[in-house]
């Protein structure tokens, strides 16, 4: 290697440097916490509610036909339940003087997993023996 490829790389680095140094590089947390997202759509918890609800329906009434899907049905029972908790929390309820910022975002995230559960279970049940069930109205 030339000595002055040898030195423009050592000034990629320290250009590099600099930028990172300068706050040119990925966002820090903090930076998140004070650009306040928007709270997750009401739209977007109301289907999440219905995703888990009808998974929760679907493997239980295979679980009648089929009872080796039995245990699978009452792990299922906690699903929905679980994320009206998560949705609940991130508003602000239960909590003095309104839900911080971190933790919204963390339950938001958190409800967000549990519908991709949800949908991920779901879709490994075989449609030849489980039908799909159409999601509760609300």
């Amino acid at each position: 290697m030339s000595r002055g490829s040898a030195q423009g790389l050592g000034l990629g680095w320290l250009l590099a440097a600099l930028l990172l140094v300068l706050g040119c590089g990925p966002a820090r947390d903090s930076d998140l916490l004070t650009a306040n997202p928007p709270r997750m759509p009401l739209a977007e918890a109301k289907r999440g509610l219905d995703l888990c609800d009808a998974y929760l329906l679907r493997i239980c009434q295979c679980a009648m036909t089929q009872p080796e899907l039995a245990a699978d049905c009452n792990r299922a029972r906690s699903l929905p339940d679980a994320l009206r908790m998560q949705l609940r929390a991130s508003t602000g309820e239960g909590w003095d003087g309104g839900v911080p910022l971190r933790a919204r975002l963390e339950l938001e995230a958190q409800a967000r997993k549990t519908v991709a559960g949800c949908v991920e279970l779901d879709a490994e049940l075989d449609p030849a023996t489980c039908t799909r069930v159409p999601p509760p109205t609300r």
